[in-house]
């Protein structure tokens, strides 16, 4: 009996001690900027020593897309650096790759979009932020923002690996029969983006304008000659 209830009180200890230790940060300052975000974070349970510490979010860009995500199974947060709610999401991210990683097969990715605009076009991205639950590269599902803690997302991961959540199945979904497509329009935006980055934003819109001037007056001159051409029969 007493040396049951010394086993249960290391057991007890040891817990309590890993849940302060697998991140790095500070408490206080955490707790100040979760507080000025405005967001009610208490009830989702986060660790404010835990939102800044990203050491276990992998980041993933258009050049290590498959070989990061081509494998395992994976939470991917979708973001960019100029949206209001984008912040508050990356630190319950930070916080909730801490808190789940003794799930040893369930890993944390990030995602700027801006950045990456092939993969955002691949993932057919229409918001920010935006949290996908995506397994072996081939089954995408989105995990809605009310369900974003810890707690909650270890027992529906544990119970049924997130099969609860919508899956992108459809003929033009990002898992369905279209998304090679998809994948070349992105690489196609890429290098579009690529070719014109040095370009003043001026130059662009004169370029563009001339060029659709130029469409415009083929199709016109087009259009003539089909109807002289009719008038003549």
């Amino acid at each position: 009996m007493y040396l049951s209830r010394v086993f249960l009180g290391f057991f007890t200890f040891v817990t309590v001690v890993s849940a302060y230790v697998n991140c790095s940060g500070d408490a206080a300052e955490g707790e100040k900027w979760l507080s000025n975000t405005g967001y009610n974070w208490t009830v989702r349970d986060v660790n404010p020593t835990c939102i800044f510490d990203d050491s276990l979010i992998q980041n993933v860009s258009d050049s290590n897309w498959n070989s990061v995500l081509g494998k395992g199974n994976w939470i991917v947060e979708l973001t960019t650096s100029n949206c209001p709610v984008c912040p508050f999401v990356r630190a319950l991210m930070n916080d909730m790759s801490h808190q789940l990683s003794n799930i040893t097969e369930l890993h944390f990715a990030r995602v700027y979009a801006e950045e990456n605009l092939m993969t955002s076009t691949r993932l057919l991205v229409t918001k920010l932020p935006n949290i996908l639950y995506i397994v072996n590269n081939t089954e995408f599902r989105v995990l809605p923002f009310e369900f974003l803690t810890h707690k909650l997302l270890r027992d529906l991961y544990t119970s049924a690996k997130f099969t609860q959540f919508n899956k992108r199945d459809g003929f033009f979904s990002i898992g369905g029969p279209l998304a090679p497509l998809y994948k070349v329009i992105g690489i196609v935006l890429k290098k579009y983006t690529d070719l014109t980055k040095g370009i003043p934003h001026i130059v662009m819109s004169i370029g563009v304008g001339v060029f659709s001037g130029f469409l415009l007056n083929m199709m016109h001159s087009k259009k003539k000659r089909q109807s002289g051409a009719a008038k003549t029969k």
